[in-house]
């Protein structure tokens, strides 16, 4: 399911357009109307907020028509966009928030990269709201953590480092909380300060196995070192791929603690 921050990117970069194409687009792929506008004809800022909302609400396959015609005529578009920039910065943005959401555009087509689970929400907000659903001491750290690796990748001149090093933390601390978590449960009297020995205490409870642990910290790594693109991959995709793989084991952790 499209995510409301890709609805979001869209209604940034569509605001920049005509008033007469925003109307079309919006007639011609959602049910939004615009009575208001007809007598003002012109984009005020009620209309833009009216617009918000309605790019809000629009199911995945109009926010997506609505996408793929901008991908066709893309140049008609920016050309109706001035300055320019404003058209590249939003369309770039738009493009990092469709990868994030397992989708890119590749030879002039936007194509899904990662399989998509029926009638679910995108897998970080399933993420975050298991986590603030949990009784986790740190469950609001950790959100911000995976916010701040979105907005780092997505933003005009795009933190790849920082957005792998957000998600990083956001995986150590959860595995950290919840170590501590089942610590204070058993009363026990112990101290962990490190991922190895967060890992390892898991594992010692049952509450991973040995497989679970290789794929813990075999993502782990993979988020501290990936540091330069690989052939046929870029430092966009890279990054896109190793965060995913990071909320995966952020989802298996939480959802294991909150009882599955």
């Amino acid at each position: 399911m499209i995510s409301r921050r890709v609805k979001l990117s869209l209604y940034q970069l569509i605001s920049e357009f005509p008033f007469s194409e925003i109307m079309v687009l919006i007639e011609k792929y959602t049910f939004g109307e615009f009575l208001f506008s007809i007598q003002h004809n012109k984009k005020t800022d009620y209309f833009l907020e009216e617009l918000k909302e309605i790019i809000s609400e629009s199911t995945e396959e109009a926010v997506l028509d609505i996408i793929d015609e901008i991908l066709r005529v893309r140049r008609t578009y920016r050309n109706k966009v001035n300055p320019k920039y404003k058209f590249d910065e939003r369309w770039g943005e738009l493009k990092r928030c469709l990868l994030l959401e397992g989708l890119k555009i590749e030879e002039g087509e936007l194509k899904r990269v990662e399989p998509e689970i029926e009638g679910s929400n995108s897998a970080e907000e399933n993420l975050k709201k298991e986590i603030l659903n949990s009784d986790l001491q740190k469950r609001d750290d950790i959100v911000l953590l995976i916010e701040n690796s979105s907005d780092a990748f997505i933003k005009p001149e795009p933190d790849f480092n920082g957005s792998l090093s957000n998600i990083r933390t956001a995986l150590e601390t959860l595995a950290k909380s919840i170590a501590k978590k089942i610590i204070e449960n058993a009363e026990e009297d112990k101290e962990i300060s490190s991922w190895g020995v967060y890992i390892s205490y898991l594992k010692s409870k049952d509450f991973i196995g040995e497989n679970e642990e290789d794929a813990l910290t075999g993502v782990y790594s993979l988020l501290s070192e990936l540091h330069h693109p690989l052939v046929g991959f870029s430092e966009e995709e890279l990054t896109s791929f190793a965060r995913a793989m990071g909320l995966r084991m952020c989802y298996f952790l939480i959802k294991k603690y909150n009882g599955g």
